[in-house]
């Protein structure tokens, strides 16, 4: 499990085992590297998470299944500015994240190296929280809290038509950051709600 763990150190990314042993940073030189890591995403075959780094960039780091120590922590440049809430796809062959374009959040895909980066999303206001549906070609993510949309995508992960309204948020209630989620068939989703 990855987790960010807030401390005198600062706000860096940590990993243990499901049953809670085994806490640990995966780099020691995380500290000396980087101002802070944080909301990190592990890919499909748990084998790689994309992480948030530095306030405003983004890492790809390879783990050892067996001790959940980094091999690699490799930073890549993406396109928009303050680039967080990485979520995988699910062959693992792509990441979409949410970045500040032209004053507001918009979602952008990218391939793990960076390369083939696009803006998939490009809404009056901010769209976040992207995720991935396991099974069928779309993302979900939310948009100014209030509402739940849904793009469908291709095979390059690029927008095949524009974005569907698929849920409206009740008045008192408005969608959590990073707060949408799908179980592994796809049947269920989760949508975290603040008050």
């Amino acid at each position: 499990i990855a987790f960010d763990v807030i401390d005198g150190a600062g706000e860096y990314v940590h990993i243990m085992r499901r049953d809670g042993s085994g806490v640990r940073l995966p780099d020691d030189g995380w500290r000396q590297r980087f101002s802070m890591t944080c909301c990190a995403a592990w890919a499909p075959d748990g084998t790689r998470l994309a992480m948030h780094i530095n306030a405003s960039g983004t890492a790809i780091v390879r783990i050892n299944p067996t001790s959940g120590a980094a091999i690699e922590t490799t930073e890549i440049d993406l396109p928009g500015q303050a680039d967080e809430y990485h979520r995988w796809s699910p062959d693992g062959t792509r990441v979409v994240y949410e970045a500040l374009t032209d004053g507001t959040w918009d979602l952008w895909v990218a391939r793990p190296d960076g390369s083939d980066s696009h803006r998939l999303t490009n809404l009056p206001g901010s769209e976040r929280s992207a995720a991935w549906h396991p099974r069928l070609p779309f993302i979900y993510f939310e948009s100014d809290g209030q509402t739940i949309w849904r793009v469908p995508i291709d095979a390059s992960a690029r927008a095949s038509g524009p974005p569907e309204r698929w849920l409206t948020l009740p008045d008192r209630l408005e969608a959590a950051s990073d707060g949408i989620d799908f179980t592994p068939d796809g049947d269920r989703v989760l949508v975290t709600l603040m008050e």
